[in-house]
């Protein structure tokens, strides 16, 4: 199992970077993409890298942000026929307001909504033999304030993030788990997924979304209490994106080897 980081906040000499995430991943004799960035950068990355994502099977998109989904044209364009596993209502709009007057659509494109490419998920969807997307995650734990700036369709309504998506990749023996920005909150993430799988994952690859994007700020509280409960599990985390950089440098701080942070250009090998 392979997965390598096309895009990310942050990049490896000669890489592009932006906010947003993109992952090429090679699990379970099948090639495809998690998460599509912001545009069509993660594209460039990925020939610079060695990597031709035109053999992507399919692509996975975690959530209904522009950071993980604006590529998105830009895959249909380059893998006709291979599909898209979204959620339903994956292409209403979805709203930042990072402050006072400030109102973003950060949706994706729904003109991209119609040619029969997409595969609305439900709450599990089993894409192949272990690859399971699971949504469906319930309670607030450690839930981050970072997500007060997000709004759902009409603007107005807090985002109850029902559109987000996680993938579990069980392969010999191995167990990773993928998240896009984890606005759910990892620990809710990982109480679904053991629902799924009562064995927990060795690994555990995606952002955690401490950060607001528009203004940088962080909640040190809630990272230092995030760190004492990740310490207290098995897994392995691989961060970057929506984590930030201050807040990886405080779970870091409390995690060390535990954790490490996945720029464009690194990959990972389980």
């Amino acid at each position: 199992m392979k997965i390598t980081c096309l895009m990310d906040n942050v990049s490896r000499p000669g890489l592009e970077c932006a906010h947003g995430l993109s992952l090429w991943v090679e699990a379970c004799s099948h090639r495809f993409l998690f998460d599509l960035g912001p545009d069509a950068g993660f594209i460039e990355n990925a020939k610079r890298l060695g990597i031709d994502v035109s053999l992507a099977e399919f692509a996975v998109l975690s959530h209904a942000h522009d950071d993980h989904g604006g590529g998105l044209a830009a895959f249909l364009e380059l893998c006709p026929g291979s599909p898209v596993y979204l959620r339903r209502g994956g292409f209403e709009p979805r709203w930042s307001r990072p402050a006072p007057g400030v109102k973003r659509n950060i949706g994706l494109n729904p003109q991209l909504a119609d040619g029969g490419r997409i595969i609305y998920t439900g709450a599990e969807h089993k894409i192949a033999e272990g690859l399971t997307l699971f949504s469906g995650v319930r309670g607030r734990e450690l839930f981050s304030p970072a997500n007060r700036v997000l709004f759902g369709p009409d603007g107005e309504t807090p985002d109850d993030f029902s559109h987000e998506q996680n993938l579990l990749i069980e392969e010999d023996g191995k167990r990773v788990l993928i998240d896009g920005c984890a606005h759910c909150g990892i620990l809710n993430i990982l109480s679904r997924c053991a629902e799924l799988c009562p064995q927990p994952p060795q690994d555990v690859v995606g952002g955690f979304h401490l950060m607001i994007p528009a203004t940088g700020e962080t909640d040190d509280g809630l990272t230092d209490a995030l760190a004492e409960r990740l310490a207290a599990t098995p897994a392995r985390y691989h961060t970057g994106h929506c984590t930030g950089v201050k807040s990886y440098e405080r779970l870091r701080a409390r995690l060390g080897s535990q954790i490490s942070y996945l720029a464009a250009g690194d990959t990972l090998e389980f």
